[in-house]
């Protein structure tokens, strides 16, 4: 859907979704490249020294490999911690049930209740997820008719195989990894900087923005400056250099923010707005220089006749000012916008909060049901193919919320269609006939990586089919030690996640389910309040109060992108919508990027109110009062689902916008920059608050004429009948 009302063919929105998440962007052909070069060593051991299981292992480099090399080996351990417990838990557990077909099935229930709790309660972190694969794997080994001996052996291969997989995936990080230069963090800095700055570049282009700005934005946004932080901590600079980074890095991340919103308003700037961007862009090629010669840069001061009308443009041009102000101002140097630590829990607290929570045990119920009903049916058939990726399909899709985990079928859906039916189907009949050598084979494998590794490196929209890809792919062709040429493994493996997907829908969606649109209004309305309460807190020193404000904002920004991966998933829920929650998603549709937007130039407002010691004015008090009024009156129509819920937009409002207009023009004419930002900030503030009412009763008004028209189509249809 478009903004307001009219639609746009689902399949040019598909096109362009693609288009965005598939493209390059910095270090992405490098992570490919190291992924793609791992499955193929574990894929080679495999097949040379003939190490069964390694269907698992070849797929979960892709799982392991990071951007760092701390993150690879903090993933690499937790896979290999939850993969030695489950290998234990099935050996121990299949060892104990054996010769007793009801304990053997009692073994299965519970060790299939205890993997969706784990996955309910981690959160479907790498460890739930391998733990799951493992044990899905070793229901299938331990079902087969062989000596107990061989189930143990192919068990302990199998955690062999994604042992070795976490080993290599380690080793080939470490070979590759860029040993921090002394200006790590001011290069970390820099490239950031230079992405704003090339994106205010391109502001006259014929596409603005381009779908490479739009990723790499949105990436870098999502990434935050957590690993700056990490390095500065570790850095050797003395203490003046050192609060002076940590002010850079603060205000580097809220300008790569401010940038995202920007890209993601798609606004369609002024003339002298394109202007104005081009002049800060030089500004922050001065910053980026100047920062190399860590010297104060020789700044361009924009002039006061010319001035950015888009809301935005004027907070990314301020904290640009801000940056530069930090390099030359000894008083700055503060670590006044760094947020404080976040207090970790302790593991007692985390098991005592898990096993308090219902909601987890009614999430193992659901799982549990389903991935048993595949299994009685594979059972009773005696269609072992099925058994691995009908269980694996349970596991791997089973969300709190219905429209996440139908997301996540349609994605292994996808990936085991493209990767077992047409790459794994299309190279057994054309291809692996004519192959003679393993050279010629490894060849052939490493496109097929290549290309589940490039699309597993995008964003959360379609990764996830990325793995399945390549896991459909070594299930169809390392079976066995040879070139397979049966099409048995390829058919099973795709009616396996048949199989697993419609026991999803008949047992995990329809008891005890949650849909997305109750948590998304919640959200909604809670985001809402909270960005029209957000003010600086009046408690403690102003260092303090300065990073809670810094945190709040952070938090409240995470709950906008929760919202929106939300809508992504409203899409996969049943039809009809209501009428409420279609109102909701609309909302969220049209709303989102101006509210991020409100939040960013809120907080500009309240940190350089903070910056300057002056009297509380009267006039930005009523200004932040009027704006925030207009977001509870929003939250409240909504709640109420009635316009008349909202602020209206009267004179009295007019008269005020009037009065920071006047107080605008008086701070440029004595050139009072302080004052004078203050001043834009404000009329930004209200000109925000402005649209997003605007907006929402345009909301109401569209949603009151689809209401209307789904009646007249009602009542026609039944007199007809």
């Amino acid at each position: 859907m478009t903004a307001y009302g009219g639609s746009r063919p689902s399949v040019r929105n598909l096109v362009k979704m693609l288009r965005a998440e598939l493209a390059w962007y910095p270090g992405r052909p490098a992570l490919v490249g190291r992924m793609v070069l791992a499955c193929m060593s574990v894929m080679l051991a495999a097949v040379i020294f003939k190490i069964p299981g390694a269907v698992l292992g070849a797929g979960f480099p892709i799982l392991i490999s990071r951007e760092n090399l701390k993150a690879t080996r903090k993933t690499a351990f937790d896979i290999g911690v939850a993969c030695s417990i489950g290998t234990a838990e099935i050996i121990v557990g299949g060892m104990l049930t054996a010769g007793s077909p009801f304990l053997h099935v009692l073994w299965v229930m519970v060790s299939l209740f205890a993997v969706f709790y784990a996955i309910s309660s981690l959160n479907f972190t790498s460890a739930s997820l391998t733990v799951s694969a493992v044990l899905a794997i070793g229901i299938e080994i331990w079902d087969y008719p062989v000596p107990a001996e061989a189930r143990v052996e192919r068990t302990l291969y199998t955690w062999l195989a994604i042992v070795i997989a976490c080993i290599v995936s380690v080793f080939i990080e470490t070979v590759f990894a860029k040993k921090n230069s002394p200006d790590a963090v001011l290069n970390g800095i820099s490239r950031r900087l230079n992405l704003i700055e090339t994106l205010l570049s391109q502001t006259s282009a014929a596409e603005f923005p381009s779908s490479t700005m739009t990723i790499q934005l949105a990436r870098s946004a999502a990434k935050g400056v957590d690993d700056l932080c990490e390095l500065l901590a570790t850095s050797s600079y003395d203490a003046g250099f050192h609060d002076l980074l940590a002010t850079v890095i603060a205000l580097t991340r809220q300008l790569v923010e401010l940038g995202s919103n920007l890209v993601e308003s798609a606004p369609v700037l002024s003339v002298e707005d394109q202007e104005r961007c081009r002049a800060i862009a030089r500004n922050l090629g001065l910053v980026r220089s100047s920062l190399a010669r860590m010297e104060c840069p020789d700044w361009i001061d924009l002039p006061f006749v010319s001035q950015a009308s888009n809301p935005i443009l004027i907070e990314i041009e301020r904290t640009t000012d801000l940056i530069a102000q930090s390099f030359c101002s000894e008083s700055f140097r503060i670590h006044w916008l760094l947020p404080a630590a976040v207090p970790t829990v302790s593991i007692s607290e985390f098991v005592v909060g898990a096993l308090r929570n219902p909601e987890h045990t009614k999430f193992a119920v659901r799982g549990t049901l389903s991935a048993l009903l595949c299994y009685l049916f594979y059972m009773s058939t005696g269609w072992m193919g099925l058994a691995a990726s009908s269980i694996l399909t349970c596991t791997l899709t089973a969300r709190r919320l219905t429209g996440a985990g139908r997301q996540r079928q349609s994605l292994r859906f996808a990936g085991f269609i493209v990767g077992a039916g047409v790459i794994g189907l299309g190279t057994e009949v054309f291809i692996l006939p004519q192959l003679n050598t393993i050279a010629e084979y490894a060849l052939l494998f490493a496109s097929v990586l290549w290309i589940g590794s490039w699309i597993a490196t995008s964003g959360p929209r379609i990764a996830f089919s990325g793995f399945q890809i390549v896991l459909a792919y070594s299930l169809v062709n390392l079976n066995r030690f040879t070139i397979n040429t049966s099409l048995v493994p390829a058919r099973d493996a795709v009616l396996g996640v048949v199989l697993g997907v419609v026991a999803m829908w008949l047992v995990f969606d329809h008891l005890w389910a949650q849909t997305s649109s109750a948590s998304v209004r919640s959200l909604l309305l809670g985001t809402l309040r909270s960005v029209a309460n957000f003010k600086v807190a009046s408690a403690g020193s102003s260092q303090e109060a300065n990073q809670w404000l810094t945190a709040e904002s952070s938090k409240i920004n995470r709950d906008i992108d929760k919202l929106r991966d939300l809508a992504d998933m409203y899409a996969f829920e049943a039809f009809p919508k209501k009428p409420q929650e279609s109102l909701v998603n609309r909302s969220i549709q049209t709303l989102l990027p101006e509210l991020r937007a409100f939040l960013l130039v809120k907080t500009g407002l309240l940190q350089h109110r903070s910056m300057v010691i002056e009297v509380e004015e009267v006039l930005v008090q009523e200004v932040e009062e009027r704006a925030s009024s207009v977001l509870q009156g929003l939250a409240n129509a909504i709640e109420a689902a009635s316009s008349e819920q909202l602020s209206s937009w009267d004179v009295r409002a007019e008269e005020l916008r009037a009065k920071v207009s006047i107080e605008e023009t008086k701070s440029r004419d004595v050139k009072n920059l302080s004052r004078h930002t203050e001043m834009r900030l404000c009329a930004s503030l209200l000109d925000v608050a402005s649209d997003l009412e605007r907006r929402a009763r345009l909301n109401f008004v569209l949603e009151t004429g689809v209401a209307k028209v789904m009646d007249n189509w009602s009542v026609g249809t039944i007199t007809e009948t």
